[in-house]
């Protein structure tokens, strides 16, 4: 049940930013990183974390950001597609 006056949407954003974050936190945690790189990424989400107290909407957006650079990280975007180089 909403509270008077609020919004159900933001209320929806709350949860996914809420989901979101501990997903996150519990990928970082177990990832095969070296401890500094996985220590950048927490501080990222604890910046997230912070902004989500404030304006869930950006908060929102700083995840989906996060996640696409994340998943990049791991497919291992920096590194060739294959052997030739290309």
């Amino acid at each position: 049940m909403n509270n008077p006056g609020t919004n159900p949407r933001d209320d929806t954003i709350t949860q996914q930013v809420s989901d979101t974050l501990r997903s996150a936190f519990a990928a970082i945690a177990t990832a095969d990183i070296a401890p500094d790189e996985k220590g950048r990424w927490q501080q990222r989400l604890i910046a997230v974390t912070n902004i989500a107290k404030r304006d869930v909407s950006r908060a929102h957006e700083q995840l989906v950001r996060f996640n696409d650079e994340w998943n990049t990280r791991l497919r291992g975007k920096d590194e060739p597609e294959d052997e030739t180089g290309r």
